[in-house]
């Protein structure tokens, strides 16, 4: 009974919050024009240190759609020849805008490629609860943008946030959710054992398109033995230099994860993981401590078993599946 009080208590704490309860204040918006070609989407993302961007129409004075890393990532190792992305004069083909074809090369064609992170504005003065619906696994939006009452995006908002303002508040999460183990987790979920995984071996280029065709956000870097060794991710693309993106795409993957563990100033690859029998808690502390965007559930061999994506966290620390 208490189990149940507990549960009831912390859902109507979740109602009486709302979207804007989450929102940064010193938030900057930045966003391209319908009109944008592939180069300047590029170059906007990566000198921005982001991961998507709106796409703003100057004559109806509407966003209409977003670009993320995936959807430049699907594009580039589905259409470019390797070829032409290690050519030398790539990078000032795609500066030279008027020789771009618009339908090829062009915003719109480029919009949710991936179809990971469809356009999907939010209302600012929505319940909590309608956005942790949106994030949870049934839907897995990852990121929508906040509009006003006009429409105009005032904000975006991730999983990531999400799940940070959950950790701040664990306090009030019922024990029965928190004290699950990571293995009844993925047990329930029917994932145990379901890991998409890529040898460290491979080359970048395959490892994404394997990503892109399992319809994962990421996948575990794996030894000749099977033992996790790292992540890849849309994530690893961000503070690419533009001049070195096509290129890093032909290295080995354990090349690839360790020039971008480089670059945020990690001293290893090896990704954030816990044991079967570790609770949700523990793994959540992990998750935040680090800033990242699953933790790995591995053997006792360090082989990968299950993963828990910040979906996962929204889904489990929202009601508790199968309480």
């Amino acid at each position: 009974m208490a189990d149940s009080k507990e549960v009831k208590e912390w859902v109507e704490f979740l109602a009486t919050k709302k979207i804007t309860d989450l929102v940064d204040s010193d938030f900057k918006l930045v966003f391209i024009d319908t009109e944008a070609r592939f180069g300047e989407v590029m170059w906007t993302l990566l000198d921005n240190n982001i991961l998507s961007v709106p796409i703003f129409n100057k004559h109806t004075h509407k966003f209409v759609g977003s670009v993320d890393l995936l959807d430049l990532l699907t594009y580039a190792v589905t259409v470019f020849s390797e070829t032409l992305l290690l050519s030398s004069d790539f990078l000032s083909h795609l500066r030279d805008e008027k020789k771009l074809d618009e339908e090829k090369y062009g915003v719109k064609f480029l919009s949710d490629l991936s179809l990971r992170d469809p356009w999907c504005p939010v209302w600012i003065d929505l319940p909590l609860l309608s956005l942790m619906d949106m994030f949870s696994k049934q839907v897995n939006l990852h990121r929508v943008p906040l509009v006003d009452e006009d429409g105009y995006v005032i904000g975006l908002i991730s999983q990531s946030r999400v799940v940070d303002w959950l950790h701040e508040n664990v306090n009030k999460v019922p024990a029965v959710i928190l004290n699950k183990t990571v293995g009844e987790v993925i047990a329930e979920q029917g994932t145990k054992g379901k890991v998409v995984t890529v040898r460290d071996n491979m080359r970048t280029s395959e490892a994404y398109k394997m990503l892109l065709d399992a319809e994962v956000s990421s996948v575990a870097v794996v030894n000749e033995a099977g033992e996790l060794v790292g992540n890849l991710s849309s994530s690893d693309l961000k503070g690419t230099k533009p001049g070195c993106l096509f290129e890093q795409f032909y290295f080995p993957v354990h090349k690839f994860i360790g020039e971008a563990a480089r670059r945020f100033g990690r001293d290893t690859t090896w990704p954030i993981c816990c044991t079967e029998e570790e609770t949700l808690e523990m793994a959540l502390e992990k998750l935040t401590a680090k800033h990242i965007h699953r933790v790995y559930i591995i053997d006792h061999e360090k082989k990968p078993i299950g993963v828990l994506s910040l979906c996962d966290f929204i889904t489990q620390l929202q009601y508790g599946e199968n309480l």
